[in-house]
């Protein structure tokens, strides 16, 4: 049974990282399953013509922002505003094509605020098309307790009792709020709860030629509260003086966020200069060859160290080093595919990443572990499966729902 559907995103652009490459990998990867497929994203003030054109998917891009200066983005509710002007074009955008003879079978929004203001605007249009929500991890997910995440989650549930979608998929990256769709649950709507998947042709063990001898540990993150690198700097200084401080182990950080400046302090007041270096953000084929260049890969959240990044150095082959955060995921198996210890332990972090340092045959057994970890349980096989046969679902409810009227 084809499928023709219409993929609303938030954000759509090459080398960002996060949902973003989470969702650019999944257009791609079910294009061939799909019988057409059409991609709506914001519009850009950078040049993303060349990226749209050579995309295997045909991207349309809206105005999402009626208030577009970047010292207005900042004050409250702008962003809010921007979210209906968006929501209100992409409405008025999938009208248009239906008029024009475009058919589309199903509508999925990569954002679950967007997802609840294109069906009010599917409402006011009389849009009849069924409507998916992905959420991927923002204000409502378990661990994040700010005043504006509460509100969030509030006023989505309202917008619930009004506007249903006809399926909810929750991508679990080990935030999984529980109780948020227990509250769906009650409101009679469908949901299905998936995984990341891993392209695992392309994260593959890989050996290259190093100009040096030292031994990597590589925290590749977002620089943000929620992940901690605080943590990841503060257990390497532990592991440097268990060692006696020898001149060939390196701290190497990837990423980019408003903690840069905040760490790069933390690592000058403890004269971690010569040890750690911060490489800043790169693109996905760069930081493929820093996971390729490091023996250890460490993750330092005390909510979920269940992203991309750490599953994307298993799929590398690579042993990692991480903390049991407050996750349930069933990922990791301790001195089997990775070395876990309890949160927010530096110590037992530079324990572990210790052991590995000084037993080489036991990094290659748990990176070896790890990738066929990611192989069997993270595949894009399982992944396009899980929604195929949801797409598969909705169809056919929508059919007979035709039929009696």
């Amino acid at each position: 049974m084809g499928i023709s559907l219409v993929r609303v995103v938030a954000n759509f652009y090459p080398d960002i990282g996060g949902s973003i490459t989470h969702v650019l990998e999944l257009s791609k990867f079910m294009h061939p399953y799909l019988k057409k497929q059409l991609i709506i994203a914001p519009l850009s003030k950078d040049d993303v013509k060349e990226f749209d054109d050579s995309f295997p998917v045909p991207i349309k891009r809206v105005n999402a922002a009626l208030i577009s200066c970047t010292k207005c983005k900042k004050l409250p509710l702008v962003s809010s505003v921007n979210l209906l002007y968006y929501a209100r074009n992409i409405a008025k955008e999938i009208r248009t094509l239906v008029k024009s003879g475009y058919h589309i079978d199903i509508v999925q929004v990569h954002y679950n605020i967007l997802g609840q203001y294109l069906l009010l605007f599917f409402k006011g249009y009389g849009i009849s098309i069924p409507l998916v929500i992905m959420h991927h991890g923002s204000s409502i997910d378990v661990g994040n307790d700010t005043l504006r995440a509460k509100i969030v989650r509030k006023a989505s549930l309202l917008m619930y009792d009004r506007f249903k979608p006809d399926y909810y998929f929750q991508l679990d990256d080990g935030t999984l709020n529980k109780d948020f769709l227990n509250e769906l649950n009650k409101r009679n709507i469908d949901y299905k709860i998936l995984l990341h998947a891993i392209d695992t042709q392309y994260f593959i063990p890989r050996e290259i030629e190093r100009s040096y001898d030292d031994f990597i540990v590589l925290f590749n993150h977002r620089l943000d509260p929620f992940k901690r690198a605080d943590l990841s700097i503060m257990a390497f200084k532990y592991l440097l003086e268990r060692l006696g401080y020898p001149l060939n182990i390196k701290l190497r950080i990837i990423g980019s966020g408003p903690l840069l400046e905040e760490l790069i302090n933390l690592v000058e007041i403890n004269q971690l200069n010569s040890y750690v270096q911060f490489l800043g953000k790169k693109s996905i084929d760069d930081a493929k060859t820093e996971i390729d260049s490091a023996d250890v890969v460490i993750g330092t959240s005390l909510i979920s160290n269940v992203n991309r990044s750490i599953q994307e150095a298993m799929a590398c082959g690579k042993p990692v080093v991480v903390f049991d955060s407050i996750s349930e995921s069933n990922l990791f198996i301790n001195m089997s595919n990775a070395i876990v210890v309890p949160a927010g332990d530096v110590h037992a972090l530079a324990g572990g990443i210790e052991l590995l340092y000084k037993n080489p045959e036991l990094r290659i057994e748990i990176g070896k572990n790890a990738r066929e970890t990611i192989i069997k349980h993270r595949s894009w096989e399982q992944r396009i499966s899980q929604e195929l046969s949801v797409y598969d679902e909705i169809k056919v409810k929508q059919s007979t729902r035709n039929s009696y009227e």
